[in-house]
């Protein structure tokens, strides 16, 4: 007996119906229930999606440079330090002859490796170029050779340092000479020069420097020679000319030089040549030269506007050998002291019927 009971299960497959969640896609029935799209879910932005460039201050990567600085302050930093070496200010320091110099030594400031202190010599150096120079400042000397090149400036012609030279090679010495004789140097004289602590020897004679001696070359202790002569300066006799202790020669004949001898020249303990013929210098001879008997050798003072009668104070000057007096306006007898020195060379306004000195020793009279 089979016992029939009411099934349980409906063998037919219920599906059952949702509300679609998005738009159907035609051709599938999944497409009813289920969308396959990737739901991208919104989010306000939360940065600028630019990329962003951090900015860093200047690095140094020298060992020996300065802090990080612009260009700007680089330069500004380099015009100060040269402008107070000479006790002024920028810009009023800089005219076209330092301006010159100063784009020479530094002509690119981006170079990040640019040292604390600059190169005070080397612009000094370059200096003396532009301000011997009237024009364009490019190649006016009459020989230039490798003056103003990116040698060191102690290769350049006739400047030479007190270091052993390596050619080619950064010499880190001092310069002791400039010597730039009849090569058509024009212009003035840097005072700068005097910031040389070394220098024993300025020699730029036969040339047409004019203006005149810049008081602050007797700040030159160690100055051994000066030789100008044969140009154009004008002014007078440095005051202070008795502080070159060192000093042994000063050739300044053949200028434009004014004023009187000044008295400070007896402080010279080392001179041995005093030049100073062809000028026009004036006053007498009573103060001066007569306390530099042990040193003074050579004394050339023809061809000035000089007065007086000749000192009794030239009879101290007992190792002379030359003494040139002529062209002036001395006027009596030539001190007996002086001839019993028996100097090898006297020249004096000795001559004629009625002579303007009095000279039984001179050698030669005008």
């Amino acid at each position: 007996m089979v016992t029939s009971f009411p099934p349980t299960f409906d063998p037919t497959p219920t599906v059952t119906d949702f509300p679609p969640t998005s738009d159907p896609t035609p051709g599938n029935q999944l497409s009813s229930n289920f969308d396959p799209t990737p739901t991208v879910t919104g989010f306000p932005p939360t940065s600028d999606p630019t990329p962003t460039v951090t900015s860093f201050p200047p690095t140094c990567t020298c060992s020996d440079c300065q802090a990080p600085e612009s260009e700007a302050e680089k330069e500004q930093r380099l015009r100060d330090f040269y402008a107070s070496a000479s006790e002024q200010t920028a810009p009023e320091y800089f005219d076209e002859d330092r301006d010159r110099s100063f784009l020479f030594v530094h002509p690119d400031l981006s170079d990040e490796c640019l040292p604390e202190e600059p190169d005070l010599q080397r612009f000094i150096a370059a200096l003396w170029y532009y301000g011997t120079t009237e024009g364009s400042g490019e190649d006016e000397w009459d020989e230039m050779d490798n003056y103003l090149t990116d040698v060191d400036e102690c290769e350049w012609l006739g400047i030479n340092c007190d270091s052993v030279l390596i050619p080619g090679k950064f010499s880190g010495g001092s310069i002791t000479e400039v010597i730039h004789n009849d090569n058509g140097l024009e212009g003035t004289l840097a005072p700068e020069i005097s910031l040389l602590s070394e220098l024993r020897q300025l020699q730029a004679d036969d040339n047409e420097i004019g203006s005149f001696i810049p008081n602050v070359y007797t700040d030159l202790e160690n100055l051994v020679i000066l030789n100008l002569d044969s140009n154009q300066l004008t002014g007078t006799i440095p005051r202070r000319i008795g502080k070159l202790q060192m000093l042994e020669v000063w050739d300044t004949d053949g200028n434009l030089l004014t004023g009187e001898i000044p008295e400070t020249i007896n402080n010279l303990p080392a001179i041995r040549v005093i030049d100073l013929n062809d000028n026009r210098l004036t006053g007498d001879l009573l103060r001066t030269f007569g306390a530099l008997g042990e040193t003074l050798e050579n004394l050339q003072l023809h061809n000035n506007q000089l007065s007086g009668r000749p000192p009794l104070s030239l009879e101290n000057l007992v190792n002379l050998d030359v003494l040139y007096l002529q062209g002036n306006n001395f006027r009596g007898a030539m001190p007996e002291g002086v001839c019993d020195n028996m100097i090898g060379d006297i020249r004096s306004d000795c001559g004629g019927a009625n002579p303007e000195v009095f000279c039984d020793c001179c050698t030669e009279c005008s």
